[in-house]
């Protein structure tokens, strides 16, 4: 089992400027924000995509660029954690449906982990006025809403990706 917390310390700023919340570690372990990888089709869409749009203007183009661009976000003092540890199937693809559907267990588990998530914020020192949700979905987002009132909430891939 990966060990996510490890693979995410090597990156970790000393002092975090702002902490990017993301849902959880996805089931399959084949991939995780500080797991670089050579990014392939899709990877645009992703949340290190996403991320690294926001914050570089583009995305990397190979494995050793995806770790410079860890680097630099390091550096710039930004580090991105999940509501959850737990890897979650937060959205399965159903045969014959477009679109994948949310797993209903999942978004309870997220709502379920905002509270400890809380505390976790808390206990890194960061003030809520630095921690950015990236893409929540709205299955969860009143919850978010209110238990961080302070925050900043981007609810959709694009108004982050292009809003510096």
């Amino acid at each position: 089992m990966i060990n996510y917390d490890e693979l995410a310390k090597e990156f970790k700023p000393n002092i975090i400027r702002q902490l990017l919340i993301g849902e959880a570690p996805p089931p399959t372990e084949k991939s995780y924000f500080y797991m670089p990888t050579k990014p392939g089709p899709g990877f645009h869409f992703s949340l290190p995509g996403i991320v690294f749009r926001h914050y570089f203007g583009r995305t990397p183009k190979s494995r050793d660029e995806y770790v410079e661009f860890l680097k630099e976000l390091q550096n710039m003092g930004v580090f991105v954690i999940d509501i959850t540890n737990a890897p979650l199937e937060v959205s399965r693809k159903i045969p014959g449906e477009k679109w994948p559907k949310v797993v209903p267990e999942s978004i309870e588990e997220l709502k379920n982990s905002l509270p400890a998530l809380k505390k976790r914020i808390k206990n890194m020192g960061i003030d809520e006025h630095d921690v950015i949700f990236v893409l929540p979905r709205q299955h969860y987002l009143s919850n978010i809403t209110k238990l961080f009132p302070d925050s900043i909430v981007y609810k959709s891939w694009k108004s982050f990706a292009e809003n510096k």
